[in-house]
């Protein structure tokens, strides 16, 4: 049977609903990495809080190392429930985007370890974090994303004027707002059913 030709309409129409489905795809996986390393700050810093108030020690601190490894298993283990996910271009670029900021973040989090006193750390990694979701609700095309990104940009300067052991509760309360909330929003808008569905028509 003779392979039916497309107009140009429908080979661009074509294209645009391929662009449409990639970023439907790079949201669920993006709301699921919101949730990962959303909850998993939060909870770490719950328990570095409740350590500074029930013992005072400063030793404490060295639970804030928990988050890159909680968050990396739960990562290794979504990677596996998704395999079934096909990678995109937006997938790559948000990638790379997270990767540059997280080792950044990472190389942020030794320099106060070495240097202690000398920046404020949360508040340095609740602006990246926000800038993160900021350009990945660009990339994605999904302005609520862009929205809660550019709110914990501005919250995250709270970090500044709080001192203290509460500083750590406004840091959970950002990571709340900019991660935890847009990536339930996300996996609500963009079920998993669908995005496997709509590739299934390209494959």
């Amino acid at each position: 049977m003779e392979d039916k030709k497309m107009s140009e309409q429908e080979s661009l129409e074509l294209i645009s609903q391929v662009i449409r489905d990639s970023r439907k795809s790079v949201a669920y996986k993006a709301g699921s990495f919101s949730l990962i390393w959303g909850y998993v700050t939060v909870i770490v810093s719950l328990l570095v809080y409740a350590g500074f108030a029930l013992t005072g020690y400063h030793e404490v601190a060295w639970l804030w190392f928990l988050i890159p490894v909680g968050g990396c298993l739960a990562m290794w283990r979504l990677g596996l429930s998704q395999k079934s996910l096909k990678r995109t271009y937006f997938d790559r670029v948000i990638n790379q985007v997270w990767m540059v900021l997280g080792l950044v973040g990472w190389g942020l989090s030794v320099a106060c370890v070495l240097l202690p006193g000398t920046f404020s750390i949360l508040f340095l990694i609740s602006l990246i974090m926000s800038m993160g979701v900021t350009l990945t609700g660009c990339i994605a095309s999904y302005k609520t994303y862009i929205g809660f990104g550019i709110t914990g940009i501005l919250l995250s300067f709270l970090c500044l004027v709080v001192k203290g052991e509460e500083q750590i509760l406004i840091f959970a309360a950002i990571f709340v707002i900019m991660m935890i909330i847009p990536g339930h929003l996300l996996n609500r808008d963009v079920p998993r059913e669908q995005v496997l569905n709509e590739k299934k028509q390209y494959v």
